[in-house]
């Protein structure tokens, strides 16, 4: 979950010419990626997200996403949706120790991860998070 968030939070300071992987460490190779070396890098793409905000009489909050992914062309009709995420559903974070095997660990959040919207169409979901202190808009898939 994280890594998308990185990747779509990196747009502005890389560029598509500019690799990812050239300036990470080994740890957050595997933390984003989830290799150890280059040789077994996903193929990846650094893109930007054109966002607009829709508000219309009787209708929830919809935000559209333009993309470009792999030379597609990816519109997300997204509307809110409460249903999706709880602040009393446990969440945990799942990552591969230096033997291989996974450790989960509990995320502790009192506070509202953000706002969940969903494009059934496409089947695509993700949590919008405004960050609290400078206003930043943080997409989560």
């Amino acid at each position: 979950m994280w890594r998308y968030l990185l990747l779509i939070c990196c747009q502005n300071v890389f560029t598509a010419h500019i690799k990812l992987h050239n300036v990470m460490s080994r740890e957050e190779l595997r933390s984003l990626f989830h290799v150890d070396n280059i040789d077994n890098l996903p193929e990846y793409q650094i893109v930007n997200i054109h966002s607009r905000t829709k508000r219309e009489i009787n209708e929830e909050d919809k935000r559209i996403l333009k993309l470009n992914v792999f030379g597609k062309n990816l519109d997300l009709n997204l509307e809110r949706n409460n249903n999706l995420m709880r602040n009393d559903v446990p969440l945990y974070s799942v990552i591969a120790n230096s033997t291989g095997h996974l450790e989960y660990h509990l995320l502790h959040h009192e506070e509202p991860l953000g706002e969940t919207y969903q494009d059934v169409k496409n089947q695509a979901a993700l949590v919008i998070h405004t960050d609290p202190d400078d206003g930043a808009t943080l997409y989560v898939s």
